[in-house]
């Protein structure tokens, strides 16, 4: 089973003055799972990117902006452009955004492990441990959901590579239908603010 990794880049790539791809691409590759790791940026883009890029040896890919409208169409404009060494074909995907950069090994073998089990797409998740309001057009609380329902997407996302393996890979946009979910990690919480970071940092 070939695993391709694909880092979409852009603004999740950086935190103030710190890059959250490096500590994404070296936990990617510490999982010994991953077979290549594609930085998929806008096709504008693709220049500066390898020129800024240090360290292991890996694929930039360019895309049309408009691709990233959905992970779907992400993809699937990116596989197409992956170079896979000898005969071997890819058949599983992970999304993997640099903003859970400290989303440990043990977390994407884990995800890997699912898709090689036969699952069609696997997230990982963490309990939703705050209180969550709707809210209507106007900003009134209409209803409290009951949070024993509701859980935390975290990355990478793991997808097998059947689904583009027709002409038409779907409508769906973030997830297909039948998508399982596994434990996720404190330590890959999305980073958005400083103690974001800090909590990604110490737990990892």
């Amino acid at each position: 089973m070939t695993v391709v990794a694909l880092v979409p880049t852009g603004r999740t790539g950086q935190f103030g003055d710190i890059s959250l791809l490096e500590p994404a691409l070296r936990n990617l590759l510490a999982s010994d799972c991953i077979d290549l790791v594609a930085l998929v940026t806008a096709s504008s883009d693709v220049d500066e990117i390898k020129n800024a890029l240090t360290g292991p040896p890996i694929q930039v890919i360019g895309i049309e902006q408009t691709a990233f409208e959905s992970t779907n169409s992400m993809i699937a404009a990116a596989l197409p452009a992956i170079s896979i060494s000898g005969s071997s074909a890819i058949s599983a995907v992970l999304v993997h955004p640099p903003r859970h950069a400290y989303a440990p090994p043990e977390l994407v073998r884990r995800v890997v492990d699912e898709v090689r089990a036969g699952a069609v797409a696997v997230v990982p998740v963490l309990p939703c441990t705050d209180t969550v309001k709707e809210l209507d057009s106007s900003g009134v609380i209409i209803d409290t959901p009951d949070r024993t329902t509701l859980r935390v997407t975290q990355s990478p996302i793991g997808f097998a590579a059947s689904l583009w393996s027709g002409e038409e890979p779907g409508t769906w946009r973030r997830l297909p239908p039948g998508a399982r979910t596994i434990a996720g990690h404190p330590a890959a919480r999305a980073i958005r603010t400083a103690f974001d970071l800090v909590f990604a940092k110490d737990s990892a």
